[in-house]
């Protein structure tokens, strides 16, 4: 109910000042209205990012109280057209590949992504592609900080102005390009913490410094991967040091399934010397992406952070050290 909530909200908005919306580099107007969330879905990953908790009489507190936090929102375009915002998980392989069965097994309930994941886990897949990001975090502001993000963050709180700052930046300058077959790549905007994994896919994201974290998950044994999301889901080290894990923080990214060969080029949303670097793709078997619970059928998309693009009920996680050494991260103490 969120995710429409929120993509109603901003697509009125933009129609409402005139804003073009078929180009991703358009900077988007923030809506006047802010949003208030009672937790009372499936992972309730908005109210654990923003509260730390998913308790509905704490998020009817903050919204009592006109607690207001800004919240970064990703666009995510194919082509010219402007498919959907994000705000907390956009992820492609694995998890899109899991969401799509569970589409088949409705009738299971919220057991259906259990199930599905298990499926998804036992015939685990790996899908080629190309991803070219560009990282320009604030000062200060690192995927691998052990720093959480909560109440009165120092980052998010200068990161409009950092933001600002750095748009007088040439558009081609901090692109990178990553090419290789992925079990799954993962786009988190904040932590995205839920109750099965209670620091997040990335517990040093922030909710407002205007970037996100994309994690990329190179081809691995059934193993690996379990290693992975043990590390991730049950707190038992830092799934980062696993080699096959990367992460980076960044601002903007696009992604293309196929490789170097064969095929004509498609037109993409990065610069002319990024895209040449990029080069041909050809047809291969691809993913879905699972954007915040939907399904994005098309493989081949860019997506933009907008900083603190829109207001919530809410202040940040209280009561929580701002900065934590690396033994309580690879411990498990860094968590929602």
């Amino acid at each position: 109910m969120f995710s429409e909530l929120l993509n109603g909200m901003l697509r009125r908005t933009q129609n409402d000042f005139g804003v073009d919306t078929t180009d991703p580099r358009t900077k988007l107007c923030r809506p006047k209205l802010r949003l208030g969330v009672i937790p009372g879905g499936s992972t309730d990953a908005v109210a654990y990012c923003t509260s730390g908790t998913n308790d509905p009489v704490t998020a009817a507190l903050h919204i009592t109280l006109g607690d207001s936090l800004g919240l970064d929102v990703c666009s995510i375009h194919q082509g010219n057209e402007l498919i959907q915002f994000s705000t907390t998980l956009l992820a492609y392989g694995y998890f899109g590949d899991t969401l799509l069965e569970s589409e088949k097994h409705r009738w299971m309930g919220p057991k259906r992504y259990d199930w599905s994941g298990f499926k998804k886990f036992l015939t685990l897949k790996s899908y080629e592609g190309e991803v070219a990001f560009r990282c320009m975090p604030p000062s200060g502001s690192s995927p691998l900080d052990t720093r959480r993000c909560c109440t009165g963050c120092r980052i998010c709180a200068n990161a409009p102005n950092a933001i600002e700052e750095q748009s007088t930046t040439a558009d081609d300058v901090g692109w990178q390009v990553v090419r290789g077959k992925f079990v799954c790549v993962n786009n988190a905007t904040t932590t995205c913490a839920c109750a099965r994994a209670k620091k997040g896919i990335s517990p040093a994201a922030h909710i407002g410094d205007g970037c996100t974290d994309l994690i990329l998950v190179e081809k691995c044994s059934r193993l690996k991967y379990l290693r992975y999301m043990l590390a991730t889901a049950m707190q038992s080290g830092n799934p980062f040091n696993l080699n096959f894990v990367k992460i980076h923080r960044v601002r903007e990214f696009l992604f293309r399934p196929g490789s170097l060969e064969d095929s004509d080029c498609c037109e993409s949303d990065v610069p002319n010397s990024i895209q040449e670097e990029m080069g041909c793709t050809r047809s291969v078997r691809s993913s879905v992406w699972n954007c915040d619970g939907e399904i994005i059928s098309e493989p081949s998309i860019s997506v933009r952070v907008h900083c603190q693009l829109v207001s919530i009920f809410a202040r940040g996680i209280e009561g929580i050290p701002s900065s934590l050494s690396q033994d309580d991260f690879q411990n498990g103490v860094v968590g929602h």
